[in-house]
């Protein structure tokens, strides 16, 4: 079977981004996924539309299990997730392009983990929790096309889909978050249990509830449609993929491996690299 080393998590999936787009069902023990197979830069890529082909799937009710693991089936090893989020920092402003390098997980109801109800359970090393390899290939494409990102920025996953109150966003800033929104947990967690890289690029929508006199979800898609943003981001995910080397030293791959207690499941083991 065609292995997909690349894999990429969006909102949307445009034409102009992956090329000759076909979908596949693949089974997973959580269901089944959705991956859609194509080109980027003629390489071949396999992606999720996290929220579903129209979109209509909340943040706090996607399967992250099954899409992670599909992905996984597919031979994906570096994960590139496109997202679009809120700045509570008032340096970081709507229509900036950002790659945090950490995360906070305020999340309630969200698997965090294949794990739940097997023979073992796993505590991965989160330390480097955004692949900092992978990262590093992404702001190399950045600064290549001469685009600002801001690459040191620690985002704060709440559970959705209510925008965060004026005082948890002032909770987040006093912890050191600069970044909101709903995505990555738990995909970065499920990821890191898979063996994969995991990295973060996201569009600023709009400042934080209590920055500004309120927050609105059409006037952050109007924004996010005319700013540019968008278009900036599948810039540097082509550019990304266009130069890419699988040349990882890092320890994404073997991170369950040092992390279980018990033994793997059958279906874990059938995917996992030797």
């Amino acid at each position: 079977m065609k292995r997909y080393v690349i894999g990429i998590i969006a909102s949307f999936l445009s034409e102009d981004l992956v090329r000759n787009q076909q979908e596949r069902q693949v089974a997973t023990p959580w269901g089944e996924a959705t991956v859609i197979l194509g080109e980027v830069e003629g390489k071949p890529v396999a992606a999720v539309q996290r929220y579903g082909p129209e979109i209509r799937i909340a943040s706090s009710w996607v399967n992250y299990r099954a899409n992670i693991w599909a992905l996984k089936k597919m031979g994906v090893k570096y994960m590139i997730a496109m997202n679009a989020l809120g700045s509570i920092n008032p340096e970081i402003t709507p229509g900036s392009i950002t790659l945090p390098h950490d995360f906070l997980d305020f999340t309630k109801g969200r698997p965090l983990s294949f794990f739940e109800k097997e023979s073992c359970w796993v505590r991965v090393d989160m330390t480097d929790a955004f692949c900092s390899q992978l990262r590093k290939k992404i702001m190399a494409s950045a600064a290549s096309l001469q685009i600002p990102l801001i690459d040191h920025a620690v985002f704060a996953c709440s559970e959705g889909p209510r925008f965060e109150s004026a005082a948890e966003v002032k909770m987040y800033q006093m912890l050191g978050a600069d970044l909101v929104g709903t995505p990555v947990v738990p995909e970065i967690i499920l990821a890191r249990e898979a063996g994969m890289c995991y990295s973060s690029i996201a569009a600023i929508m709009n400042l934080g509830c209590g920055m500004v006199e309120s927050v609105a979800h059409d006037d952050m898609t109007k924004y996010y449609r005319s700013c540019g943003a968008q278009e900036k981001v599948e810039k540097i995910v082509r550019e990304t993929i266009r130069t890419f080397v699988d040349d990882r030293t890092c320890r994404c791959a073997g991170a369950a491996l040092e992390g279980v207690a018990g033994r793997f499941p059958a279906w874990y083991l059938e995917e996992t690299e030797p």
